[in-house]
C-alpha cells in the first residue's frame, strides 16, 4: 500500500520534524527558494491539521505541477485536491466492494429443492407421463423438504422465527 492509500484514515501527525523534512524537500525543487523559520511555522501552523502523508502528497504535486515555488496558498489547496481525490478513491472502493457483494449475493446457486422441482414441472410440460402424473404432491414434498431444510439452517445459525414465505397448502389454481 502506498501513503495515499490511508490519506483519509491516518491520525493528523504532522509534527515539526515531519514538517521540517517536508519543506526541505519542497525547496530543494526550486532554485533559490528558500522558507525562513518564522515562515516554515506559520507553514506548520496551517497543515497540521492534515494528516502527514496528506501534506506529502501535496508537496509531491507542487513538486510534479509548479514552475516556481508555491505560496502556502497553493500547497494548501495542493494538500485540499489530494485530500478530496483520496475521499473520491475511498468511496469508488467502497461503492465497488458494495456492487461486489451484491453481485455475489445474486449468484446464490438455487436449492436442490427448488431445481428438481423445476424439473418435474418441465417433465410435466413435456408430456413425461412416466414422471407426470403426481408432480403437484412431489412439488409440495419437495417445498416441505425446502421450509424444513432452511429452519434447521436458521436454528443453527441462531436466527429463529418465522420464514418469509410459508408454502401453500397445495391447493390452489
Amino acid at each position: 500500500m502506498t501513503a495515499e492509500d490511508h490519506l483519509t484514515t491516518e491520525p493528523v501527525d504532522l509534527d515539526e520534524a515531519t514538517w521540517d523534512a517536508l519543506a526541505d524537500r519542497l525547496v530543494a525543487g526550486y532554485p533559490n527558494a528558500q522558507l525562513t523559520d518564522a515562515e516554515r511555522a506559520e507553514w506548520l501552523d496551517e497543515l497540521e491539521r492534515y494528516p502527514a502523508a496528506l501534506v506529502e502528497a501535496g508537496v509531491r504535486r507542487c513538486r510534479r505541477e509548479r514552475f516556481v515555488m508555491p505560496s502556502l496558498a497553493v500547497l494548501l489547496r495542493a494538500v485540499e485536491t489530494e485530500r478530496q481525490a483520496a475521499v473520491r478513491a475511498r468511496r469508488d472502493a467502497e461503492q465497488a466492494a458494495a456492487r461486489a457483494a451484491l453481485a455475489a449475493q445474486q449468484g446464490i446457486p438455487m436449492p436442490p429443492e427448488t431445481r428438481r422441482a423445476l424439473q418435474l414441472v418441465a417433465r410435466r410440460q413435456l408430456g413425461d407421463e412416466q414422471h407426470g402424473h403426481d408432480v403437484a404432491a412431489q412439488v409440495a414434498a419437495l417445498a416441505e423438504q425446502l421450509v424444513q431444510r432452511t429452519r434447521q439452517a436458521q436454528h443453527s445459525a441462531g436466527h429463529e422465527g418465522p420464514l418469509p414465505v410459508e408454502p401453500s397448502d397445495g391447493g390452489g389454481s
